[in-house]
């Protein structure tokens, strides 16, 4: 979506990262105006018989590959916890095939999100690690428009911005509403997840949501691809985020 984005084919685009890269690779002609979340959903869980982090010695970890924000992140996990993550393997693995390459004894461990770290508690996997309580300030998600867009119909972004707070308001405050939708198949949302698994997901990722990222959550992203990627000239938080209109309708809608 980024590239039609980039290209003037569309005006509004969910981003759920590599705005960051974009915009190294010359392409400055948007700007994120809202987010979703700024912590991690992740989890890293185990296979029968893997049960700590300790385990993972010399073990295989499925994660979404060599530079990638929970291969990131789960290293960061295993330092915090003193264990050295070269002596671990590593596999870039799909996040669909995860689970199953977990099952399938493929992987010793693996990082997954919802649904399927959900669906692997429930069939008695082992949790290695929540990195939601433990890895705060991590932009992630949101809407980004070109800044064309943002200059010559305020308005519309506006309204848009609008719904994400008040979708973001009810996922957050209303479970039976956000578990309906979820456990709700149509031509707009042609996934519907079993109540039982809509409700442990909102448990576990209704706290997630937010409406404004902390600059804190794009200056580590930003520091991840800067060493990752080794650059020279990264960008600030201010060359990618514009929250002017996001503050504008908080104020009006009285959260702010």
């Amino acid at each position: 979506m980024l590239a039609a984005l980039h290209n003037g084919e569309i005006d509004v685009s969910s981003a759920t990262g590599g705005l960051e890269t974009a915009w190294v690779k010359g392409a400055r002609n948007f700007k994120l105006v809202a987010i979703l979340s700024n912590k991690s959903s992740f989890m890293l869980i185990g296979k029968p018989g893997i049960t700590k982090l300790e385990h993972l010695k010399g073990k295989l970890v499925a994660t979404s590959g060599v530079a990638s924000p929970d291969d990131f992140q789960t290293k960061s996990i295993l330092r915090a916890n003193c264990i050295n993550p070269a002596e671990v393997k590593f596999q870039g693995v799909a996040i669909p095939e995860r689970l199953g390459a977990l099952k399938a004894g493929t992987v010793d461990a693996a990082v997954l999100t919802a649904p399927d770290n959900i669906r692997a508690t429930e069939e008695g996997l082992p949790v290695l690690m929540n990195y939601q309580p433990v890895v705060e300030d991590w932009a992630f998600g949101g809407i980004a428009v070109t800044a064309d867009t943002l200059s010559k119909n305020p308005e519309m972004v506006k309204r848009v911005i609008k719904s994400l707070v008040e979708a973001v308001d009810i996922v957050r405050t209303d479970k039976v509403k956000t578990v309906k939708a979820w456990t709700t198949k149509n031509e707009n949302y042609p996934i519907a997840y079993p109540e039982a698994i809509s409700n442990k997901m909102w448990d576990v990722f209704s706290s997630n949501f937010s409406y404004e990222p902390t600059v804190k959550g794009f200056e580590n992203v930003i520091e991840f691809q800067k060493v990752n990627e080794k650059w020279t000239n990264p960008p600030k938080p201010e060359d990618i985020v514009d929250l002017k209109i996001l503050r504008q309708v908080l104020s009006e809608m009285g959260k702010k």
